[in-house]
């Protein structure tokens, strides 16, 4: 570029085409103000983009919700699926099948028998044995609410019995649940079975 010679510094020349205006100090000023925000905006889509592939955090959902409170037996905690005995094969007929969830999430011990499941909700477990996920298989879950009922007819304390659904074969279960204590020990389970089932809920 050709340039002329001041106090022995080089200072660069505007070398423009014939027709061409040369930016005023406001344009250059302007241009450089996009080009700024431009960058920031750059800048800030690539942070988005590096926050969005970071693995994601491994941890428990224990009531986060704004209004959860309202709803504590519907916020599920944990879900957890596993065979018994460990490792066993499907083709054993004594390899179980065990999934577990549990609600309730920072439950304080001392109100144990004041927790209940919720009367007005379904909670289900979907199952896939296919490439595609496709759900191919249900356990649908209902409770009844806390009450003396023909499972706890009174002067018994009340209580809450469930509905279980298996599907697709609509197989039914209908069982006890086992009240929270506030002893130090947990009352004995009410253990449900039906057709090589078995179901036990608990607070």
């Amino acid at each position: 570029m050709p340039s002329k010679e001041s106090g022995g510094v080089a200072e660069p020349e505007v070398v423009r085409a014939p027709g061409a205006e040369v930016p005023s100090a406001t344009q250059s000023s302007l241009g450089a103000t996009i080009m700024r925000k431009r960058f920031l905006a750059g800048v800030a889509a690539l942070a988005a983009a590096l926050l969005w592939l970071q693995t994601p955090a491994v941890a428990a959902d224990h009531r986060d919700a704004p209004t959860i409170d309202d709803y504590s037996a519907i916020d599920i905690n944990d879900v957890y699926m596993f065979r018994n005995p460990s490792g066993c094969s499907v083709s054993d007929t004594n390899c179980k099948l065990v999934v577990v969830m549990s609600v309730q999430g920072v439950a304080d011990k001392n109100f144990a028998s004041s927790y209940h499941f919720q009367s007005d909700a379904v909670y289900r477990f979907n199952f896939s044995n296919v490439k595609d996920g496709r759900q191919t298989a249900n356990i649908d879950f209902s409770f009844t609410g806390f009450i003396n009922g023909a499972a706890c007819p009174a002067p018994l304390p009340p209580c809450q019995t469930f509905t279980a659904g298996f599907g697709p074969g609509n197989t039914r279960m209908i069982g006890t649940v086992t009240q929270g204590s506030n002893g130090p020990t947990h009352n004995p389970p009410f253990i449900n079975a039906s057709n090589g089932v078995r179901a036990v809920w608990g607070l």
